[in-house]
């Protein structure tokens, strides 16, 4: 079980913020995909997942396999979408995704995670440690770390999430 800090989406300004820090959190690098029948479709086949890049509005993107969404991460928006049995999903539904996360502390230290598949020239996903509470053999909770790798952080019914 994953125990860490719950976000608080604030959906006018893509802001998202932990409830008990004093730590602010905004996202940048803001993709959106159509989840039409046809895109879900794609998905499931393993094609190349292109998005719509909100810095990019010629669309020079679009079609460049460099800026297509990691396939880890079209495989758990997939599997959010197969969990739910569409109820979130209607055609011609969006999701919005993000490839930067900057958190502020309130003594001034910043942090910068990225989830990009072309930034500067190449890919860029940073690696983090998530705190798990786990139940050993005798019982007893136990606190562990281990590493995971950012996939990206995406927007689904109103809710942010960090994949890893």
């Amino acid at each position: 079980m994953y125990v860490g800090p719950t976000y608080i989406l604030n959906s006018n300004y893509a802001s998202i913020y932990f409830r008990h820090d004093n730590v602010s959190v905004g996202l940048s690098g803001r993709y959106t995909i159509d989840l039409t029948d046809d895109m879900i479709e794609d998905m499931t086949n393993g094609n190349n997942i292109h998005a719509f890049w909100h810095s990019d509005p010629k669309r020079r993107r679009s079609n460049n396999l460099n800026f297509c969404l990691d396939k880890d991460l079209v495989r758990v928006i997939l599997s959010k979408i197969e969990e739910n049995e569409g109820e979130w999903f209607r055609k011609g539904c969006t999701l919005d995704g993000y490839t930067r996360l900057t958190t502020n502390a309130h003594d001034g230290i910043r942090v910068i995670f990225y989830a990009h598949p072309c930034f500067q020239g190449r890919s860029w996903y940073d690696w983090v440690y998530v705190h798990f509470e786990e139940i050993n053999a005798t019982g007893q909770t136990v606190e562990n770390f281990y590493p995971a790798k950012i996939l990206g952080f995406i927007t689904m019914n109103d809710i942010t999430e960090a994949v890893i």
